[in-house]
């Protein structure tokens, strides 16, 4: 895995908002919208909780999983209100950017978290496009509107100083993407795998 983090303070506002603005009309041209959303009750949609939570657990299944063998994620809508509220109780903000298809379905999404406990750092959830739905820069748009979002709004504005993402080191589509966003690699993480059934021998001896 890939940690890399970008210095907020190296980014001026009205570049971004101009490149955010430009992708954003881009989107639109190719039948998209854009939303943004910090309640989980999602109000004022086009689409239901249970259809965003759908589309999280297609995206989790779809991610880069460079060797490592495991079974296919399965996200209950209960699962994700548990999650948030665990969450807040670390007193968290939540930000969403969705891109929303023609028929008002979401198939895109960027997610960043700040914590109270860490004012200066912000965390890049999960961003993803549906495959159909990828080539046409919608992850550069939303997550452009979310570095448009952090170096505005007063939660974050003159607080945030470092953005941090984490990538699979194979997802060389996403980590472009942060670079052109002016992430740096700050540290590799190492996974091994090993079947279950060696760790069962290595328990029974």
């Amino acid at each position: 895995g890939r940690r890399s983090d970008v210095d907020l303070t190296k980014h001026s506002l009205g570049n971004v908002i101009k490149k955010a603005k430009e992708l954003e009309m881009q989107a639109k041209e190719n039948g998209y919208s854009i939303i943004f959303v910090d309640d989980i009750n999602f109000p004022n949609v086009s689409f239901t909780r249970l259809q965003y939570v759908k589309m999280l657990e297609h995206l989790d299944n779809d991610m880069p999983r460079d060797d490592l063998t495991q079974e296919d994620t399965v996200i209950t809508e209960e699962d994700f209100v548990n999650w948030f509220n665990f969450e807040k109780k670390g007193e968290l903000t939540e930000w969403l950017y969705i891109a929303v298809d023609n028929d008002g379905l979401p198939i895109a999404m960027t997610e960043t978290r700040i914590r109270r406990s860490t004012p200066h750092m912000a965390y890049v959830g999960d961003t993803g496009v549906l495959r159909e739905h990828r080539g046409k820069k919608l992850g550069l748009t939303l997550k452009y509107l979310m570095l448009q979002r952090l170096l505005s709004d007063p939660i974050s504005k003159d607080r945030v100083k470092t953005w941090i993402t984490f990538n699979a080191k194979s997802n060389k589509h996403m980590i472009a993407v942060n670079d052109e966003l002016g992430y740096v690699q700050s540290s590799l993480e190492h996974v091994y795998e090993f079947p279950i059934e060696n760790l069962e021998k290595y328990f029974k001896n």
